[in-house]
């Protein structure tokens, strides 16, 4: 089912991630039912030219900027990547926005959109991403595209930063990347120099996201002598990143109602992260098993059955747990129980059901060949989870208070569906229905994998059923290469 977005601003979106100092630039992303208090913000990625976590984003019409976090440290020197971590090297996403009288009437009416139909974006003027720029600056973006478009250079880019290290003619070499890839996609690294920029793009009508890309994967792991230290370790990193995002959030409130972009793997251990990803993601498994009629619903029998398939599912007050939850999921009181009432009566924030994801992992349930293959959550993995919304948490708030809209980014499919609760968490406390500025938090959707469509209109029902405006950006994902190798490596089909 397409999606029609009511005109409330004109939103001009290209995306694509690249290697770790080169890209191509994307195609304009599309929206195509109208969905009344359905906020959004389209753009449409490119996926990665090669495996690194390493890599710059290019989100718009004329310049952007992202840089994130290096999978190997060798790319770059050690006092560069950490002036660019501590100064939080900022990526701005430029949106065109078009006057709107109607803005204060369709907020009235629970509307709240950052995206229009693709007629109305081709309508915009294609030049005022470049007017405002000179010569000098056209003529090193046309340098940087043209250098893109060598696939051979893009894909040995980072061995080309290795020998330049090697020859120690890194200073000619970071001078060279600064004055072009980064003047071209970046920001700036300090706060006055995204200002700045900020406030050149906001003289030629250009609106900016702000985006702090760092982010981690299981391929950055601390190194300590005991799990104790390297969890003390993660949650110092989270908490130093947690300051970072909220310094970017300080940054794009120089203009109010802008937006500012974060990743949520930083902040917690993404050992922790893909724990609870993987039992989210049996746990929609197992709906989907036990709903023999394929009809969306279970029964009090098909229900009791996911139930005592949980790791915390062998106490012997099961069937008191079973007719609590059950009560408290059947919401319309017919013995039938939907997706959103089920995942709902399961909430991790909630201490009767949070126990079910506690266990030792050993029991006849979990060895079934027809139950999905939970992984036991330790009180550690919870207390951290814990710690983790509690960081998104402040970050709303902080960012609520200076009057920033945030975008949560997606990142790999191993931690989406974690990072797609907390979006939801948040939203539901944070996007009240009939604000005028719309709602605070957008979560984003990567439309190229399989269960996105089914997960944005789950999402956007339950923003109906329990009274909250629904935000979304949608995507074409950045992911698909990487992932692509993942399953290669793993054997598993695609």
């Amino acid at each position: 089912m397409s999606i029609h977005f009511r005109n409330s601003s004109v939103c001009r979106n290209f995306t694509s991630r690249v290697s770790p100092t080169l890209s191509r630039p994307s195609n304009l992303g599309r929206s195509s039912s109208a969905f009344p208090r359905l906020a959004s913000s389209a753009s449409k990625p490119l996926p990665p030219r090669c495996l690194s976590n390493y890599g710059m984003q290019y989100r718009n019409s004329s310049t952007t900027a992202q840089l994130g976090e290096q999978a190997h440290s060798r790319m770059w020197s050690a006092a560069l990547y950490g002036s660019a971590f501590v100064a939080g090297i900022g990526t701005l996403s430029f949106i065109y926005l078009a006057p709107n009288p109607s803005h204060t009437d369709a907020a009235l009416h629970d509307i709240s959109l950052v995206c229009s139909s693709p007629s109305s974006v081709l309508s915009a003027d294609p030049r005022i991403g470049v007017k405002n720029k000179t010569t000098y600056d056209l003529l090193v973006s046309l340098l940087v595209y043209k250098m893109c478009m060598i696939s051979t250079l893009v894909e040995w880019s980072p061995h080309l930063i290795e020998l330049c290290e090697k020859l120690h003619l890194t200073g000619p070499t970071y001078w060279f990347i600064k004055k072009t890839f980064f003047s071209h996609f970046c920001g700036g690294e300090t706060q006055d120099e995204i200002e700045s920029t900020i406030e050149g793009l906001k003289s030629a009508g250009i609106g900016s996201i702000l985006d702090v890309s760092i982010e981690v994967d299981l391929d950055k792991l601390p190194e300590a002598d005991t799990p104790e230290a390297i969890r003390v370790l993660w949650n110092d990193r989270a908490d130093q990143v947690m300051s970072l995002l909220k310094g970017s959030v300080q940054a794009a409130s120089v203009e109010p109602n802008s937006f500012a972009a974060i990743k949520l793997t930083p902040l917690i251990s993404p050992l922790t992260l893909q724990k609870v990803s993987y039992n989210l993601y049996n746990l929609r498994a197992s709906f989907v098993h036990a709903d023999v009629d394929k009809d969306g619903k279970l029964t009090k029998e098909e229900f009791t059955s996911v139930i005592k398939q949980l790791p915390g599912a062998h106490h012997s007050n099961i069937d008191s747990v079973v007719n609590t939850l059950f009560e408290r999921a059947d919401t319309s009181h017919d013995g039938l129980v939907d997706w959103i009432e089920f995942s709902a009566s399961l909430a991790l924030k909630d201490t009767l059901s949070r126990n079910l994801f506690m266990g030792t992992g050993d029991t006849d349930d979990n060895n079934s060949k027809d139950s999905a293959a939970f992984v036991p959550l330790s009180m550690t993995d919870l207390e951290d989870f814990d710690l983790f919304m509690g960081r998104i948490t402040s970050i709303c708030e902080y960012a609520k208070q200076s009057k920033v809209r945030l975008m949560i980014d997606a990142e790999q499919s191993y931690f989406q569906d974690a990072i797609d609760y907390a979006a939801m968490e948040v939203s539901r406390r944070y996007n009240q229905l009939g604000e005028e500025t719309g709602p605070l938090v957008f979560n984003t959707y990567q439309m190229y994998l399989k269960d996105s469509t089914r997960k944005l209109m789950s999402d956007y029902e339950r923003s109906q059923r329990q009274n909250f405006t629904f935000g979304a950006k949608l995507v074409r994902g950045a992911y698909m290469v990487t992932e692509r190798k993942r399953c290669a490596k793993l054997d598993q089909a695609h």
